[in-house]
């Protein structure tokens, strides 16, 4: 396994972890993707036969769906915090973000674009559009965007197979580019969740 399908509740509850928890994380799931079955750090939980939960350290675990074609990444547990058990929620097709775990790790520990996810999963859901000056962006990740930001529209394209950090940091948070322009200055992303 090489890749994750991401449900927003994992990003939620890992985002604002602290960077030695984030870094672990990655590690465990890179471990995790090159040998599911066998890996000692997995336990399935009791009375479910696909939820797992791999140990982070003594206070955290990710909690996982494995199923035959696919690992969902649901949620980290950390002390005080619980997932429901009893959630059978099924991303719709068109809702699935694939998360390949180089993806992940750039997101969850080189940080360029993790404040853009913050601030986009911190969005009221009851939002559909939002539309951001690029220099809003900018103040949002506290950094330039790369000049190809400015001159290609294709940047912005959205992108589920996490191989570009800036859509990867939208579309984990559920969002997708709807229109930019690139004289204005000026991009619109939708909800899609």
């Amino acid at each position: 396994m090489k890749d994750f399908v991401l449900e927003a509740s994992f990003l939620r509850s890992s985002v604002d972890l602290p960077m030695k928890v984030r870094k672990e994380i990655a590690s465990q799931l890179e471990v995790l993707s090159r040998n599911p079955r066998r890996n000692r750090d997995l336990e399935r939980l009791a009375g479910s036969n696909q939820l797992h939960a791999l140990r982070i350290d003594t206070g955290q675990r990710i909690i996982l769906r494995l199923d035959k074609s696919a690992a969902s990444l649901l949620f980290v547990e950390t002390e005080g915090s619980v997932y429901p058990r009893n959630s059978d929620h099924q991303p719709r097709a068109q809702e699935r973000v694939i998360a390949p775990v180089e993806a992940l790790e750039t997101l969850l520990v080189q940080e360029k674009y993790l404040p853009l996810t913050r601030y986009l999963l911190r969005v009221d859901s009851k939002t559909r559009e939002v539309e951001f000056r690029f220099s809003e962006l900018e103040k949002i990740i506290n950094a330039h965007l790369p000049p190809e930001a400015r001159q290609f529209p294709n940047w912005w394209a959205n992108q589920k197979s996490g191989k570009r950090a800036q859509a990867f940091a939208w579309m984990a948070a559920g969002w997708i580019v709807i229109k930019v322009d690139i004289k204005a200055g000026w991009v619109r992303l939708k909800n899609h969740g």
